[in-house]
């Protein structure tokens, strides 16, 4: 009656030490891999962070002035040069806008 439980728990046991040293193994492989993608993820962080310094100096006021008054010549627009809204003629009714004459239109193609 012995023989079987020697035989059980020195299985057991050795089942036990197999597991442990794979769980061990698995746990480094996954902080190797944690390491790896903080590594990324402060990289691109850093990317992330010269291009905002960067962009923030492309889209200096000064600089963009500059650069029109050199490549474009806009200016600011004047008032009298602006029109308000009953300027803009009313929009025409026409016969294709209804859902009759946009089938029609459709079929025809």
């Amino acid at each position: 009656m012995r023989r079987p439980g020697i035989f059980f728990w020195t299985v057991a046991v050795f089942a036990a030490g197999a597991s442990l040293f794979y769980m061990k193994h698995r746990v480094q492989s996954l902080e190797a891999e944690l390491g790896k993608v903080d590594r990324k993820l402060a990289a691109e962080q850093e990317t992330l962070h010269v291009l905002r310094a960067e962009w923030a100096y492309l889209t200096r006021p000064g600089r963009l002035v500059k650069l029109n008054k050199k490549h474009l010549g806009l200016v600011t627009p004047k008032p009298e040069q602006l029109s308000g809204f009953d300027a803009v003629p009313p929009r025409k009714a026409h016969e294709d806008a209804t859902p009759a004459g946009l089938a029609n239109r459709e079929g025809a193609r």
